[in-house]
């Protein structure tokens, strides 16, 4: 190899590390940055959610000399598909003349929940969202606690009067105790809370005159107690045939040994 091939392989092996390096680099940095826009996501949530939990506490007393009740709140919409659907609610704003955030609270009664990880992982309409309490999706509503989803959203500055802003997050049904004829079960959710913060600090709240209803389905209580039988009775033989076997195996063994 003549001495101006080997420093053109230097050089190319020179260009393929340092752009492995920036790669390796810019990877970093957007990592970085993503967790602390996520660490400044969830000061924001957790700021929400205490102010929000200090006005239900409170019964929608206003909590502050500065505050006004001047954010109107629909009634909560929800639609469902099965044991699966979303929850949301317009948020009427008031004229702001400057940028402000809105924080949304959603209370879930203990046959509803909401999957962190997915409620997390979306953004809806600008909403960004986080649930809280008991999220243990596979936990059923006999022994389940409640938990709520607090969702916010930055709004822009010269927002004018009546404007609209839809707060939507995504829930599941937990699995209830099965009845006699089955059918549905009505799960009514709390009307939900709202706040805003201006940018100068001053709160505005307020409420949605009525929660909703979650139609769920239930099992038929005869079914499950003859699905219970045959799952007993399917346990026991599949270990009689388990003993059986060994047994079979046992004998073989001995029978084998007394040959030799």
């Amino acid at each position: 190899m003549t001495a101006t091939a080997r420093a053109a392989v230097r050089v190319t092996a020179f260009i393929v590390c340092a752009m492995c390096a920036l790669a390796v680099c810019a990877r970093a940095a957007r990592d970085g940055d993503a967790k602390a826009a996520r660490m400044r996501d969830d000061g924001l949530l957790d700021m929400f959610r205490a102010r929000l939990a200090r006005l239900d506490d409170a019964d929608g007393d206003s909590g502050g000399a500065d505050d006004t009740k001047v954010v109107t709140v629909g009634d909560v919409v929800v639609r469902t598909t099965g044991f699966h659907g979303e929850l949301s609610c317009d948020v009427t704003l008031p004229r702001l003349s400057s940028r402000a955030t809105a924080g949304v609270a959603f209370m879930l009664p203990r046959g509803l929940v909401a999957d962190r990880d997915d409620v997390r992982s979306k953004t809806i309409d600008g909403w960004l969202c986080d649930a809280y309490g008991d999220v243990d999706v596979e936990r059923p509503a006999s022994s389940a606690g409640a938990s709520s989803v607090v969702c916010v959203k930055e709004l822009t500055e010269g927002a004018r009067d009546g404007a609209l802003e839809r707060a939507t997050t995504t829930a599941r049904a937990r699995y209830g105790a099965p009845r006699l004829g089955g059918g549905v079960v009505d799960i009514h959710i709390a009307p939900v809370r709202v706040a805003i913060r201006r940018a100068d600090g001053v709160w505005m709240h307020g409420a949605s005159a009525r929660g909703g209803t979650w139609k769920v389905p239930v099992g038929d209580a005869q079914d499950a107690a003859a699905t219970k039988i045959v799952s007993t009775v399917a346990n026991a033989l599949g270990a009689c045939i388990v003993i059986l076997a060994a047994y079979v195996y046992v004998r073989a063994r001995e029978e084998k040994i007394k040959v030799k």
